[in-house]
């Protein structure tokens, strides 16, 4: 059994230009190849082995499956030969590392920061299988993506190469909401997978109101409840092509839809992660909420219509909205009751009527708010429902 080299260093960069360059190249490369991997027949192999590379790592893995069952949606490995990924499979759930990943849901354990007094050289997995090859330091996280699925990541490297740096650990930070989000897309569209003959069909086996778009806003195609939302104002249909009824709503859809379209044709910024949630108001009726997908050119969809570009996800207020409260509450590190909270001003609530619903006053309501508004980093209701709505707890 031998562990395969797969890592190439970036070469130096001669000024800062270039660094940056070069920074931005290998953002792009990554970003796309992790939404290149979504419906894809070549799996995430390729996605695995551009993250491997750009942190000078050997090995890395992603999975997706529920949480308390062994059965695995994606289960990938690279950088071992298949009887080493079959080892490690096989001891997996001894491994130390992981325990504690689901500890810190959404967070990234790096081993030299969370281990210490040997507790990791000590441990069975590392003796009978990483030991060998000096394969010390990692990097693992576990995140929920939506659909009852928890996603598990982790890249390893050579103790040669010495522990992954604080930089690195930010780097990969800005990268996981990205990878999360496209795990989140590969649990929703299985199902889609297997009926991407026909469109139509396959549209109406999602939960929400879905419109696939072209470039230029022309809809391609829709699902039922996408269509009684359009009868229902907020967005309208004109000559096949969206818009909003507000000129305002248009140019932010118009904004929102550019960028999803960057990223389906491979066009990402530093610094820039998925395309938020965007709130369009309706006449005498609770606004919309409305979230871009972008749909990679190796995404099955755009097989099946080559022009296909953004898929809209619609939230109407009125139609109850499907969140799971324990997932909010892993997400943005919230107690139950504060999940519960924010999942219900999602949901469109008031805080009324939340505070109707948990038999307690409106005061009461606003303090959990308080914290949990210090907790997700945002000060407005409104854009906490934007942050929750375009979490993998929605999708």
């Amino acid at each position: 059994m031998t562990i395969r080299l797969v890592f190439g260093m970036l070469s130096e960069a001669n000024n800062l230009e270039r660094e940056s360059m070069s920074e931005r190249d290998n953002l792009s490369a990554i970003l796309g190849s992790i939404y290149d991997s979504v419906g894809s027949e070549n799996g995430w192999d390729e996605a695995l082995l551009t993250i491997t590379k750009s942190f000078d790592s050997v090995v890395s893995n992603v999975f997706l499956r529920p949480p308390d069952q062994e059965l695995y949606l994606v289960d990938t490995i690279v950088g071992a030969d298949p009887d080493g990924a079959d080892a490690y499979r096989e001891i997996s759930h001894l491994d130390v590392r992981w325990p504690v990943s689901l500890q810190n849901i959404g967070k990234i354990i790096n081993d030299v920061e969370v281990f210490q007094n040997g507790e990791y050289e000590n441990s069975l997995v590392y003796n009978e299988l990483f030991r060998q090859y000096e394969m010390r330091y990692s990097m693992t996280t576990v995140m929920p993506v939506g659909e009852g699925l928890v996603a598990g990541f982790a890249l390893m490297r050579e103790r040669v190469m010495g522990g992954y740096r604080p930089e690195e650990v930010q780097r990969l930070e800005g990268i996981l909401p990205h990878l999360g989000r496209a795990l989140s897309l590969q649990a929703k569209f299985n199902e889609l997978e297997r009926q991407v003959g026909d469109l139509s069909i396959a549209m109406e086996g999602l939960r929400t109101a879905a419109i696939i778009l072209t470039e230029e806003r022309k809809i391609l195609c829709l699902n039922r409840k996408a269509r009684r939302l359009l009868e229902n104002g907020g967005l309208v249909s004109s000559r096949q092509t969206l818009r909003a009824e507000r000129p305002g709503d248009t140019n932010a859809l118009e904004a929102m839809i550019h960028h999803a379209v960057q990223e389906a044709n491979g066009d990402f910024e530093l610094g820039v992660g998925p395309t938020p949630v965007l709130t369009i108001a309706r006449q005498g009726r609770q606004a919309i909420h409305v979230m871009a997908a972008p749909l990679r050119p190796k995404f099955s969809m755009r097989a099946a219509q080559t022009s296909a570009r953004v898929m809209l996800l619609i939230y109407d207020p009125e139609q109850a909205v499907e969140l799971e409260e324990d997932m909010v509450a892993a997400l943005f590190g919230l107690t139950h009751t504060e999940a519960f909270v924010a999942s219900k001003l999602a949901q469109g609530l008031s805080i009324e009527q939340v505070a109707s619903l948990r038999r307690c006053s409106a005061a009461t309501v606003r303090t959990h708010l308080k914290r949990v508004f210090s907790k997700t980093g945002v000060n407005r209701q409104s854009e906490l429902v934007q942050l929750v709505l375009s979490s993998p707890a929605a999708l």
